[in-house]
């Protein structure tokens, strides 16, 4: 038995080893790897916008200037807007049961309306529960929605160390990104292969959080622009909610129109409509228009892909699955686009965020790729 063969021997049972130890850690707390790869997103962020500013400074002048502008843009944020935002919200949440009510009494008007009614057990046992409130059917589950709401917003405070988890850990990958690559490349054996992966992964996190930041801001800004024109109230509260939302791909913007159509329905079927029209109309201009021309350099998930990615996780993990969704799954199509289509098959493959058909970094892949079947 040669040396080699016992030096890839202990490898691979070292390897087997790790993974079943990170599995084990992973089955037994799955937040702090999602936490993790949360902060993950945030370093890459920190260190995308770091490493512009380091043409002209030291990397770290240029990451502590990097977190300032972001705290300070987060104050300011918080200063001017904040209390706007913050009320709006407040009366959205006390103006919905109210809409939910109204919507109740023109259905229970129609006969369809009627049926539909009758066909919504959710709505139908939120009444039962809530029989001592004068609010009809709708009013109930309005209430019950709500204060599952005020529940979720009272256990902020508990999670606030996992908020704090993340902005720490996201620092400390931002500052020692080269010291955490390097070491993690060491374990592969092919170093300056490994290099070349996490490069890849770094690049699609980073052309994925460009694209959802620059679809969020621009949505969000024309549907809560479009709300104040067509007299919806609570537009701008409602334009923040179409922010947020806009982070989860696909299924957000769907669950972002409801408070907004709720709300429209009580102005009447014109404004409803004009509402629907709206939120269809920027939904057409953000995958033909906005999503195209962002993602020339950035990334392009199959919404096949998206959407299966954010059921799984959400079945899985809950809403912080939901959060890191989308990310997981554009790492996970990079690693297989570039690892088993392009490393083991040598097939052509274009990677998220790719503009060239055939980039130096590729040809170096399937240098790689050639130079290990030749051997």
């Amino acid at each position: 038995m040669t040396d080699r063969f016992k030096q890839r021997t202990l490898f691979i049972v070292g390897v087997l080893l790790l993974a079943l130890v990170l599995i084990y850690i992973f089955y037994r707390t799955p937040n702090t790897f999602l936490l993790t790869l949360a902060g993950l997103l945030f370093g890459v962020l920190f260190h995308s916008v770091a490493k512009q500013l380091e043409r002209f400074l030291p990397y770290g002048v240029a990451l502590g200037l990097t977190l300032l502008f972001i705290v300070g843009g987060l104050g300011l944020f918080g200063v001017t807007l904040g209390p706007r935002i913050g009320e709006q919200l407040g009366g959205l949440l006390a103006a919905l049961p109210l809409s939910l009510s109204e919507l109740e009494s023109r259905l229970q008007s129609q006969a369809w309306g009627n049926w539909l009614l009758g066909e919504l057990p959710i709505l139908s046992e939120a009444a039962q529960d809530s029989s001592d409130l004068d609010l009809g059917t709708l009013g109930p589950a309005a209430t019950v929605l709500m204060s599952r709401l005020m529940a979720a917003a009272s256990s902020l405070m508990a999670a606030f160390k996992n908020i704090f988890y993340v902005l720490l850990i996201s620092i400390f990958f931002a500052a020692g990104a080269k010291l955490y690559v390097t070491g993690l490349a060491k374990l592969f054996p092919d170093e300056a292969y490994a290099r070349r992966v996490m490069y890849r992964v770094y690049q699609t996190l980073r052309g994925w959080l460009f694209g959802q930041f620059i679809a969020m801001l621009t949505v969000g800004a024309l549907v809560g622009l479009g709300l104040w024109l067509l007299g919806v109230p609570f537009a701008l509260g409602l334009g923040f909610i179409v922010f947020v939302l806009e982070f989860v791909p696909t299924i957000g913007p769907i669950l972002a129109s409801i408070p907004a159509l709720l709300l429209a329905s009580t102005q009447g079927m014109s404004t409803l409509i004009w509402v629907a029209g709206l939120f269809v109309l920027v939904e057409l201009l953000e995958g033909n228009i906005i999503l195209p021309l962002v993602q020339r350099q950035t990334v392009e998930l199959p919404p096949a892909v998206t959407l299966f990615s954010l059921l799984l996780m959400g079945t899985l993990f809950g809403f912080l699955g939901v959060l890191v969704a989308a990310p997981l799954a554009a790492i996970t199509l990079t690693l297989i686009k570039l690892l088993y289509i392009r490393g083991e098959l040598g097939r052509e493959a274009k990677l998220p965020g790719e503009i060239q058909e055939t980039s130096p970094k590729q040809a170096l892949v399937q240098s790689s790729h050639a130079e290990r079947s030749n051997a």
